[in-house]
């Protein structure tokens, strides 16, 4: 369950993440335990819960209601974004590893989809040349390999609707609960 929510949002694919998994860090923002809520204030009858834990230096994400197993992860620091990182030994979908861009503000993660539409120009216009970053509709985007010229992209699209939405509320907004 925890991990068909993760991979429902337009997340990013990594086939190989290079030295980036281990130059992955844990934030104390994300320690916790987690409600889906929407973001319009209509309250879920069950909402997905989850808990992110952090033990050796990589999360630990468990379901609330489930006999599935944790999924590891850790942040990817890229620029003034942060991206949460699947461990690339879970092979979701033939991935080695999957992004998403998050925020955590008072008590609330939000998870950003990447929106291939407009992001296509964008790149075309201030990366032409590069090739590691390919984008489509799920994942909205695939990098080949997880390198500093990729993180530097990742870190320079604009922090804008038309690139990063939050609109599904329901998928992508946890409120921090007490359990």
């Amino acid at each position: 369950m925890i991990l068909l929510l993760l991979t429902a949002c337009g997340y990013i694919g990594v086939d190989d993440p290079g030295a980036y998994w281990d130059k992955g860090v844990t934030d104390p923002m994300l320690v916790g335990h987690w409600r889906q809520e929407r973001a319009d204030g209509i309250r879920e009858e069950h909402p997905t819960e989850f808990t992110i834990a952090v033990e050796g230096g990589e999360y630990v994400i468990s379901g609330a209601k489930t006999n599935d197993p944790p999924i590891l992860g850790r942040t990817l620091k890229a620029g003034n974004y942060t991206f949460f990182m699947l461990d690339p030994r879970l092979g979701s979908e033939g991935r080695t590893s999957v992004l998403y861009r998050y925020t955590v503000r008072s008590n609330v993660l939000q998870l950003y989809e990447l929106d291939p539409r407009d992001l296509g120009d964008w790149l075309l216009q201030h990366y032409p040349a590069q090739t590691n970053l390919r984008l489509g509709s799920i994942p909205a985007g695939t990098i080949k390999t997880l390198d500093d010229a990729v993180v530097t992209i990742l870190s320079e699209i604009p922090d804008e609707e038309r690139y990063w939405s939050r609109t599904d509320g329901e998928l992508q907004r946890y409120r921090r609960v007490q359990r």
